[in-house]
């Protein structure tokens, strides 16, 4: 296993570049002044990234973005890229989209085996085109200095480094990636061999292989189901009652995440979201404090939602409130048990709270599609 470790060698597939639309005027700002005392960790960081072979110094370049020195704990010197002021103001920021949890969590099926790969060093893996390193060139008090290898900063750097990490994984089933994590359950060797051939290394000790669970995109997953990850609920249990609709906002964004776990969620979050409501008083009686405390006590003890299967008995069940409509997705196990695999609800426009009951709850046969 120790061929697909740590190694400060480059990705050898592919380069990648950073686009820069034609006609773009190049920015170069001056190099910032340093406190004395920090310039000699800053010259051991420039050294460091010299010697892996991340940056080459330059004697010119139409572009220069400043340093910006972060100490980080036990006194060593992180050296940041104030790419904003230069790269980001001036060129489009590329999208690659993320992966959703209901994506990932649909393709798992029957799995009973999890790994989770995180790739070292995950940007300075992949080495940039002749054309782009000019364009990551910084400034600092010893000179330019342009990066080999993918930097930090740029707005673009999240999209590029996904988009190359789906290339190089692309035909093996069952793999998904989130950033520098990447989560398979199955063919791990097939993947691990595609990695090596390309000179991407991962990182032991933040690597799972072959567990029984996984903590990915902060929901737990394993042969049973998908859960909350405790240590993200805890701060929604211990969250205090809101004191304004700034408060609410940020508590209600919190619980929603895990929306997906508490049935008819739409109906139940109703007073809080009334609340929000443009022109509506800020006044916090018992109908939102009994909502307030319900949505916890739902996650309190959250369900498991389980893997879909499509060999087994599936039923869906819809209904709705004076405002909102909510489905239920189910299935029967071995034993003949109902299962939750999936949750979902949406509230009621004004106009839609208006329709008769049934109307009602043809809506949310079709709100569960």
């Amino acid at each position: 296993m120790k061929k697909y470790f740590l190694s400060r060698r480059r990705a050898s597939r592919e380069k990648v570049n950073i686009y820069v639309p034609p006609g773009t005027q190049p920015r170069s700002l001056k190099a910032r002044s340093l406190p004395y005392l920090m310039r000699p960790k800053v010259e051991e960081e420039l050294n460091r990234l010299q010697r892996e072979g991340i940056i080459q110094s330059t004697e010119f370049s139409e572009w220069a973005t400043p340093i910006v020195p972060i100490l980080k704990p036990g006194g060593k010197v992180k050296s940041c890229s104030d790419y904003k002021t230069t790269v980001n103001a001036s060129t489009p920021p590329e999208h690659y989209p993320l992966p959703k949890i209901e994506d990932v969590y649909a393709q798992i099926g029957k799995s009973k085996y999890f790994s989770k790969l995180d790739l070292a060093h995950a940007y300075e893996q992949l080495e940039l085109t002749g054309e782009a390193k000019p364009v990551t060139t910084i400034s600092t008090h010893r000179g330019l200095f342009m990066f080999n290898r993918l930097p930090f900063g740029i707005h673009s750097t999240p999209s590029i480094f996904r988009r190359t990490i789906e290339n190089v994984i692309a035909g093996i089933p069952k793999t998904f990636v989130y950033l520098d994590d990447i989560l398979i359950t199955g063919f791990l060797k097939l993947l691990l061999d595609r990695l090596k051939e390309c000179g991407l290394r991962i990182k032991r000790e933040k690597c799972d292989f072959l567990v029984d669970h996984v903590d990915y995109l902060g929901f737990r997953i394993s042969a049973d189901g998908l859960a909350p990850l405790a240590e993200k609920v805890r701060p929604i249990l211990e969250a205090p009652q809101p004191r304004n609709k700034h408060e609410l906002r940020s508590s209600l964004g919190m619980v929603s995440h895990y929306a997906r776990f508490i049935p008819q969620a739409a109906t139940l979050f109703h007073p809080l979201n009334y609340l929000l409501l443009h022109g509506v008083s800020w006044i916090w009686n018992h109908e939102q404090e009994k909502a307030f405390q319900q949505a916890k006590l739902a996650l309190t003890n959250p369900l498991v939602l389980t893997h879909f299967d499509s060999t087994q008995p599936t039923g869906l069940a819809c209904d709705a409130s004076p405002y909102g409509v909510g489905a239920l997705l189910s299935q029967e196990n071995k034993s003949g048990i109902l299962k939750p695999v999936a949750y979902a609800s949406r509230s009621l426009s004004p106009s839609e709270r208006n329709y008769a009951q049934i109307d009602k709850e043809t809506l949310a046969r079709f709100c569960s599609e």
